[in-house]
Formats: C-alpha cells, structure tokens, sequence
C-alpha cells in the first residue's frame, strides 16, 4: 500500500513539474468552456483505510468494506473565473456476524475557481452541504428488570447535517491542444460545522443512555475523514 501511495505523489509531482509544458494562453472565445471530472481521491482514502482495519483485525472474523468517488461539472465565465458543481461519497464498515457499524458521507459542493495567470494553476474556494450516517445493527444479550435474558435486535441510523467550507490549489492540465483529455491533481483544506445535536446526543436518545463521551471521536472522524480535513484530489475528465 505505501508503495502504491508513493508512485501516485511521484506521478502527481511529475505531471505538476510538466505542467509548464502544456501551459498556454487561450482566447476566451475559442477556449473549451465545460469540464467533467471523476475524482479518485475518496477512493484512495477508502482504500487505505481498508488496508489499516484489515491489519487491525488480522486473526479476527471482522469483515471490513470501503468505497469512495467524487464527480464534478466546471463551467468557464471568464478567461480566469470559473464556477462548478461537485458531489462526494465515502463509506467505511466493518462487522461480525452479531454486530455491523456502517458510516457514510456525501456532500454536495459549489466551487468557484480563479486562474490567476497561465491556465494551469488554479485557486479553489468551496461552499457546500455535506451529511454523516451512522449505522449499527446487530444483535445481544440484554438483561429485563424481572431478571430474565432475551436476545434482542438493534438496528439504529443516526445522521447528522453539516455546512462545509474549503479551499484548494491545483492545475488543470491539458494533454496537448486546450480540450480532451485532462488531469487536475489538488491539495486543500475542508471544515465541517455541524448542525444540530451532536453525534453523540442522538446516539444517547436512541440506547437511552449517555454516549456523549464518544464525541470527541465522533469530532475527529468528522473533522479529518469524513466532513473536514486535508484532501488529495486527483481528477481525471473531458474538457469541452
């Protein structure tokens, strides 16, 4: 795995170095206006968090699962304005037979990008809406007030709703003539602010007990994995 995450930063310093190569001024009027991209930065992360909770789970019966993927429309307003829609999804479970823990995202984006020079490199600002699910099911041993033992079946989904703010550097880089192909490799910043009870409340409401202490993880899950944090973008799409 870190071989694999080593060749992708080698793969995105040399085509950031290249670049320059492809750099060129193009004229408002005759320029491709309309770019598709898939983002496989979700699906690396996924990936990588697959790889560790299989390493934690080593001799254990635990089965774990992962996907991830981001896609967006950019349309070009100016010679060095642009404006784009993006949505993301990331999903994370694990489980034995008797228990399964689930936890997905999406969020949906607006971006507004400024080409401050050549159109390669870019300046990314992000507005969005994004929302966390928790889902536990399972089943156990639970102990009733006249002292008998029933096996009991739980299955709870807790959501939470969050605005999301970012910020990103990038190129987009075009294979040869402006259009076709292209690749725009990213580095940024997310921030989720939540809204409403935390995690941790609606957890408490549904077990009728306190669960609060799990929000200082259910924070830092939402801050650097799911919602917030850094992000690789690597996009791949159509300019057109």
């Amino acid at each position: 795995m870190k071989r694999a995450f080593l060749l992708v930063l080698i793969f995105v310093i040399i085509t950031i170095a290249g670049g320059a190569v492809f750099a060129y001024d193009e004229d408002f009027e005759s320029m491709p206006k309309n770019t598709v991209t898939v983002d496989i930065g979700p699906t690396l992360l996924s990936i990588g968090w697959q790889q560790l909770m299989n390493s934690a789970t080593s001799g254990t019966d635990a089965k774990t699962s992962s996907f991830g993927i981001g896609a967006q429309y950019e349309r070009q307003f100016s010679e060095k304005v642009s404006f784009g829609g993006r949505f993301a999804y990331l999903k994370f479970g694990i489980g034995q037979d008797d228990f399964n823990l689930a936890v997905s995202s999406f969020s949906i984006e607006g971006h507004v990008r400024y080409y401050p020079g050549a159109s390669v490199f870019f300046v990314d600002g992000m507005l969005g809406y994004a929302n966390i699910a928790i889902a536990i099911s399972g089943s156990g041993d639970v102990e009733k007030a006249d002292g008998r033992t029933v096996e009991e079946k739980i299955n709870y989904n807790i959501p939470r709703d969050y605005l999301k703010l970012g910020v990103k550097l990038g190129w987009r880089v075009d294979f040869g003539n402006p259009g076709g192909f292209v690749f725009e490799p990213a580095l940024g910043w997310s921030l989720g602010v939540g809204l409403g009870d935390t995690l941790g409340t609606k957890l408490s409401k549904k077990i009728d007990g306190d669960a609060t202490s799990l929000d200082v993880l259910f924070w830092y899950a939402e801050q650097f994995l799911f919602v917030g944090g850094p992000r690789l973008s690597l996009s791949f799409g159509w300019r057109f």
